[in-house]
């Protein structure tokens, strides 16, 4: 029997790539990486139709802005839905936490558990 020589080099190097990918740490890695991601894409497009809306309404309520005794009425208005996204982002961030925290709680995701 004549033996062939096998070139387990690529093997090695496929092994290799699989127990990257797939290993606990860098798993866990990629997954705080996507929801990140997720995360942040999800606020710009909220933040830019947010402010798309904002600058709608104020394009169609100036007539009633610049009249009669309510013009510090709605300067406080723009005002508060200007800085809303600032007051509330806080609050999201907490939220989003406390509903992970408890969703991972009853399903548990095992690259993201040290006791498995």
């Amino acid at each position: 029997m004549n033996s062939i020589p096998i070139d387990l080099s690529k093997y090695e190097e496929y092994n290799k790539k699989l127990q990257d990918e797939y290993s606990t740490d860098d798993s866990n890695l990629m997954l705080i990486k996507k929801d990140t991601e997720s995360y942040y894409q999800t606020n710009v497009a909220l933040i830019i139709i947010y402010y798309l809306l904002l600058i709608i309404y104020f394009f169609t309520s100036t007539q009633y802005i610049f009249s009669g005794n309510t013009k510090m009425k709605y300067a406080f208005i723009f005002i508060f839905l200007f800085l809303y996204p600032f007051f509330i982002f806080p609050f999201q961030n907490l939220s989003h936490k406390i509903i992970k925290d408890i969703s991972s709680f009853f399903v548990q995701n095992v690259y993201r558990t040290k006791d498995w």
